[in-house]
Protein backbone atom coordinates (compact mmCIF):
# COMPACT_ATOMS: atom_id res chain seq x y z
CA UNK A 1 0.00 0.00 0.00
CA UNK A 2 0.86 3.38 -0.79
CA UNK A 3 1.94 6.45 1.82
CA UNK A 4 -0.76 8.87 2.76
CA UNK A 5 0.19 12.60 2.96
CA UNK A 6 3.81 12.06 2.98
CA UNK A 7 3.42 11.40 7.12
CA UNK A 8 4.58 8.06 6.47
CA UNK A 9 1.66 6.41 7.37
CA UNK A 10 0.80 3.81 5.75
CA UNK A 11 -2.88 2.94 4.18
CA UNK A 12 -4.57 -0.19 5.63
CA UNK A 13 -7.54 -2.22 4.52
CA UNK A 14 -9.42 -3.54 7.85
CA UNK A 15 -12.78 -5.58 9.06
CA UNK A 16 -13.90 -5.64 12.94
CA UNK A 17 -14.14 -9.36 13.72
CA UNK A 18 -17.33 -10.85 15.45
CA UNK A 19 -15.71 -9.90 18.59
CA UNK A 20 -15.27 -6.29 17.92
CA UNK A 21 -11.46 -6.01 17.60
CA UNK A 22 -10.03 -4.36 14.68
CA UNK A 23 -8.42 -6.61 12.17
CA UNK A 24 -5.93 -6.04 8.63
CA UNK A 25 -5.36 -7.70 5.86
CA UNK A 26 -1.93 -7.67 5.52
CA UNK A 27 0.39 -9.61 2.88
CA UNK A 28 0.86 -10.30 -0.84
CA UNK A 29 -2.83 -9.11 -3.13
CA UNK A 30 -4.87 -12.53 -4.43
CA UNK A 31 -6.94 -12.43 -7.18
CA UNK A 32 -9.81 -9.91 -7.35
CA UNK A 33 -12.81 -9.45 -9.42
CA UNK A 34 -14.54 -6.14 -8.96
CA UNK A 35 -18.19 -5.36 -10.70
CA UNK A 36 -20.27 -1.95 -11.24
CA UNK A 37 -23.63 -2.28 -10.37
CA UNK A 38 -26.31 -1.82 -13.66
CA UNK A 39 -26.31 1.37 -14.84
CA UNK A 40 -28.10 3.70 -17.67
CA UNK A 41 -25.21 5.26 -19.40
CA UNK A 42 -27.49 7.42 -21.08
CA UNK A 43 -29.96 8.48 -19.49
CA UNK A 44 -33.29 7.48 -21.31
CA UNK A 45 -31.96 5.82 -24.71
CA UNK A 46 -29.79 2.62 -25.44
CA UNK A 47 -26.02 3.15 -25.77
CA UNK A 48 -23.15 1.64 -27.65
CA UNK A 49 -20.25 0.52 -25.55
CA UNK A 50 -17.31 0.53 -27.60
CA UNK A 51 -14.03 0.67 -24.70
CA UNK A 52 -13.55 1.36 -21.19
CA UNK A 53 -9.77 2.13 -19.23
CA UNK A 54 -9.14 0.05 -16.05
CA UNK A 55 -7.25 2.35 -13.14
CA UNK A 56 -5.67 -0.42 -11.90
CA UNK A 57 -2.09 -0.84 -11.25
CA UNK A 58 -2.12 -4.53 -12.24
CA UNK A 59 -0.24 -5.73 -15.38
CA UNK A 60 -2.79 -7.75 -17.06
CA UNK A 61 -6.82 -6.58 -16.25
CA UNK A 62 -9.35 -7.91 -17.89
CA UNK A 63 -12.86 -6.29 -18.64
CA UNK A 64 -16.37 -7.80 -19.19
CA UNK A 65 -19.64 -6.02 -20.29
CA UNK A 66 -23.11 -7.16 -19.43
CA UNK A 67 -25.53 -5.12 -21.29
CA UNK A 68 -29.47 -5.72 -20.97
CA UNK A 69 -32.49 -3.74 -22.72
CA UNK A 70 -34.95 -4.44 -20.18
CA UNK A 71 -34.74 -3.61 -16.14
CA UNK A 72 -35.93 -7.21 -15.55
CA UNK A 73 -34.13 -9.13 -17.90
CA UNK A 74 -31.10 -11.57 -17.08
CA UNK A 75 -27.96 -11.69 -18.77
CA UNK A 76 -24.16 -12.69 -18.87
CA UNK A 77 -21.44 -11.14 -18.99
CA UNK A 78 -19.12 -11.37 -22.83
CA UNK A 79 -15.79 -12.98 -22.96
CA UNK A 80 -13.36 -11.08 -21.16
CA UNK A 81 -11.85 -8.44 -23.16
CA UNK A 82 -8.00 -7.71 -23.01
CA UNK A 83 -6.37 -4.23 -21.97
CA UNK A 84 -4.27 -2.76 -24.98
CA UNK A 85 -0.97 -0.93 -25.38
CA UNK A 86 -2.88 2.35 -24.65
CA UNK A 87 -4.68 1.61 -21.85
CA UNK A 88 -8.23 0.73 -23.55
CA UNK A 89 -10.11 -2.60 -23.36
CA UNK A 90 -12.12 -2.98 -26.91
CA UNK A 91 -15.48 -3.70 -26.33
CA UNK A 92 -18.91 -4.03 -28.21
CA UNK A 93 -22.49 -3.83 -26.22
CA UNK A 94 -26.03 -2.07 -27.73
CA UNK A 95 -28.36 -1.65 -24.86
CA UNK A 96 -30.24 0.53 -22.38
CA UNK A 97 -28.46 -0.80 -19.06
CA UNK A 98 -25.03 -2.17 -18.60
CA UNK A 99 -23.03 -3.47 -15.82
CA UNK A 100 -18.95 -3.87 -16.04
CA UNK A 101 -16.45 -6.79 -14.27
CA UNK A 102 -12.63 -6.39 -14.03
CA UNK A 103 -10.39 -9.23 -13.22
CA UNK A 104 -7.24 -8.49 -11.78
CA UNK A 105 -4.60 -10.69 -11.63
CA UNK A 106 -2.61 -11.31 -8.36
CA UNK A 107 0.10 -8.19 -7.58
CA UNK A 108 -2.03 -5.34 -7.73
CA UNK A 109 -1.55 -2.25 -5.01
CA UNK A 110 -4.14 -0.02 -6.66
CA UNK A 111 -7.66 -0.42 -8.16
CA UNK A 112 -9.47 2.88 -8.67
CA UNK A 113 -12.34 2.56 -10.90
CA UNK A 114 -13.23 1.91 -14.86
CA UNK A 115 -13.76 4.88 -17.25
CA UNK A 116 -16.37 3.36 -19.83
CA UNK A 117 -16.47 5.11 -23.42
CA UNK A 118 -19.90 5.10 -24.52
CA UNK A 119 -22.41 6.94 -27.46
CA UNK A 120 -25.92 7.30 -27.83
CA UNK A 121 -27.59 4.97 -29.74
CA UNK A 122 -30.91 3.51 -31.47
CA UNK A 123 -32.04 6.63 -32.59
CA UNK A 124 -32.84 7.81 -35.97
Amino acid sequence: MGKVGGLGKTRRVGAYSPTYSLQTFTGASLAATLETGRRQLVPGSRALVTEAQVIVDSADPTVQVRGISRANATSTYGRPSAVNEIGFAPLRSDARYHSFRVNLPTGFDNAVGIEVMAQRSGTR
